[in-house]
């Protein structure tokens, strides 16, 4: 039997669907790479932002941390 489409729920794998030669539908391999590029750059950037923004406030926790200290240092010494 030959397929023209994608089977249910393949469209959601990590990996393009083994068609055999000539089945499946047209350009879908180069469909699936492009949109899987897509995919792994949007969750690339999402990683990327969310890094960011613990470092910031990483490094904001440590200046608060250390201005506290020296307020204390200040106060008893």
């Amino acid at each position: 039997r030959k397929l023209s489409n994608v089977p249910a729920g393949a469209a959601d794998w990590d990996v393009p669907y083994p068609f055999q030669s000539g089945e499946g539908p047209a350009a879908y391999r180069a469909n699936w790479e492009r949109e899987r590029g897509r995919q792994l750059l949007t969750q690339l950037i999402t990683l990327i932002k969310g890094a960011a923004q613990n470092a910031a406030l990483k490094s904001y926790f440590q200046q608060l941390k250390s201005g506290r200290r020296e307020e204390e240092q200040t106060v008893l010494g």
